[in-house]
């Protein structure tokens, strides 16, 4: 016996299921119409899938039907009353109510005109519960069909298909393409998609990739396809566009735009993107590094004023114990990258100017970064947005590959390759329910009634650190013996010790206050401007101030790592990078370090 609602839903179904025998069909809407799709259901329907209806499953088998399905229509809901229906049936039983929900939709199904008319009548009559008064189907006559409660169908039989139309509309116009008062578009299938998709009117994928970035050229038109091979798809959808030439080369100096990015070959997650195209994404990449910084918004702002704007691209890669993000830079903006890259050591990350490449690697573990190094690949592909993530979940694994590429054409495609889809859903919706079912509301109760003593502690804590004094002995640096340099290493060691002190000391007399070498000059704190040496630094709201001192080591008889050496038996915090030496300092009212 079976289970009349959900015979009605399954049936619908089997509308999406239809097919011939041999692939190659051509298939014929009116030229009106928005879009064209195809389908070749029999790579995607799984054993698990025809297991939820084994019984519908043994009645097509028993008709004879194949799987392959044509669909065509406007890219509308059919108007309010369209959307009022759906909000009413929504409140209803799903399966009771499909048939229903659906008609009135301006969409209609292609199915192969082999299709005899007596299989066709008993698909119809258990969809509309009730025996037809159809007994044939008389090429190019419309019919009307109830189905549901009081939903209609409208049937028509060309010489080659058969159509199957849910709105009224969409029925009349394939009636008048039949009749020759409506143009043909025809598509023929190929026997290695499992989907197709072309937009005959406009683009509505790439209008919406113009809402969000991709605004370079107006989006015309967009075709799709989807193949599998083995247990892997791989999807892509072109978009063509419309230029004036000067929009056209401003999208082509996208083409490999994250090409010698560096990553971590075995991470399981992996982003690439140009900042330029993805403005909102500045605002991601500011929250998720605010993190690791441990500011608050406006600092975080000022202290990255400059530094975004210095970024062409990223590219990051997420393993359970580390990260690397690569940046690519404009050479012009190396010195705020510098003074960034400072700020983030001293919060404990670990950077790499590669300035041969005009790279900036940050990690979360100690980068050496040598040729020998097998734990780095060069990315190497065109796309100008890339996402991939590996997924395992119960002992399976599955994997989704994303990325967007502009073409020499000037046309857009977006392609994704993936493997086990189910597992990836699976994993997804496992997620979602830990996230949302966990202890979501516990944790959301217990910060805010906590976030008041936690910020007054937090407070206690800063007014400690900044008004207690390092104790001499805390300070570990490894003792430096006269005469084991040469004078003038010594001599840089001593200049660059002296305005660091001087800093401080315009700081506790003057004020907090931003400061440059030509101030500390002009206010008497150092007698001159030393060559080959720059100062750059930032107010913070806390009330201290962070300081970058870069002094380049041209024309110079010394070695960078000597004088850092030097520095550090002095206490001072120093880096060695290109023949430069840049000297962090940090000060706070009433300390200096």
């Amino acid at each position: 016996m079976f289970n009349i609602s959900k015979v009605n839903v399954a049936l619908l179904t089997v509308l999406f299921l239809i097919s011939v025998s041999v692939y190659g069909i051509t298939l014929n809407v009116p030229g009106n119409s928005d879009y064209v799709i195809y389908f070749n259901f029999e790579e995607l329907i799984t054993d698990e899938v025809e297991g939820e209806f084994a019984d519908i499953a043994n009645i097509f088998e028993e008709l004879g039907i194949p799987k392959i399905l044509g669909i065509y229509g406007k890219n509308s809901l059919g108007g309010p009353g369209q959307l009022l229906k759906f909000a009413i049936f929504l409140e209803e039983d799903f399966e009771d109510s499909f048939l229903d929900m659906l008609s009135g939709l301006p969409v209609g199904l292609v199915l192969p005109g082999e299709i005899s008319d007596k299989t066709l009548i008993s698909i119809l009559s258990l969809l509309s519960n009730d025996r037809l008064a159809v007994t044939q189907f008389v090429k190019n006559t419309l019919y009307e069909i109830p189905v549901g409660t009081f939903g209609k169908l409208y049937v028509i039989r060309s010489n080659t298909n058969i159509y199957v139309c849910f709105n009224n509309y969409i029925a009349q116009s394939t009636k008048a393409m039949l009749d020759a008062k409506v143009p043909v578009y025809s598509v023929s299938t190929k026997d290695e998609y499992v989907f197709y998709y072309k937009a005959l009117k406009f683009s509505p994928v790439g209008a919406l990739l113009y809402q969000l970035s991709d605004f370079y050229g107006t989006p015309s038109s967009e075709e799709a396809f989807l193949i599998k091979n083995g247990e892997e798809y791989h999807f892509e959808l072109s978009v063509s566009k419309s230029y004036v030439e000067y929009e056209r080369k401003l999208a082509l100096s996208r083409i490999g735009a994250l090409k010698g990015h560096y990553f971590l070959k075995d991470s399981p997650y992996t982003f690439g993107f140009r900042l330029d195209m993805m403005e909102s994404v500045k605002q991601m990449l500011m929250f998720g590094l605010l993190e690791q910084v441990n500011g608050d918004d406006e600092r975080f702002v000022k202290a990255f004023e400059g530094f975004l704007d210095s970024i062409e691209s990223v590219f990051g890669s997420i393993s359970e114990d580390n990260f690397l993000i690569s940046v690519k830079y404009i050479p012009e903006y190396e010195k705020d990258v510098m003074l960034i890259l400072g700020l983030l050591k001293v919060n404990g990350l670990s950077y790499k100017l590669l300035q041969d490449k005009k790279i900036a690697l940050i990690s979360s573990e100690e980068l050496t970064f040598d040729k020998a190094d097998t734990e780095f690949d060069v990315f190497s592909d065109d796309s100008h947005l890339y996402l991939k993530a590996n997924v395992q979940f119960d002992e399976l694994n599955g994997y989704i590959e994303f990325k967007i590429t502009a073409l020499q054409s000037g046309n857009t495609v977006i392609s994704c390759n993936f493997a086990n889809p189910s597992l990836i859903l699976e994993y997804l919706m496992e997620t979602g329910e830990e996230f949302f079912e966990g202890t979501y509301e516990e944790e959301y109760d217990y910060y805010e009634e906590e976030y008041d003593e936690e910020y007054e502690e937090y407070e206690e804590e800063y007014e400690e650190t900044t008004t207690e004094e390092i104790p001499a002995e805390e300070i570990t640096t490894e003792e430096v013996a006269w005469g084991e340099y040469s004078d003038v290493e010594y001599e840089l060691a001593d200049m660059l010790d002296r305005i660091s002190y001087a800093v401080f000391d315009f700081l506790d007399y003057e004020g907090i206050q931003e400061v440059d070498l030509n101030t500390l000059y002009d206010y008497g704190y150092i007698d001159y401007i030393p060559e080959n040496m720059e100062m750059k630094t930032l107010v913070f709201d806390e009330g201290y101030v962070f300081t970058i001192i870069l002094y380049t080591f041209s024309d110079v008889d010394a070695y960078p790592e000597n004088v850092q050496s030097i520095l550090s038996y002095k206490g001072w915090t120093s880096d060695v990078w290109n023949n430069k030496l840049s000297l962090i300092l940090v000060y706070y009212p009433n300390m200096a370090q």
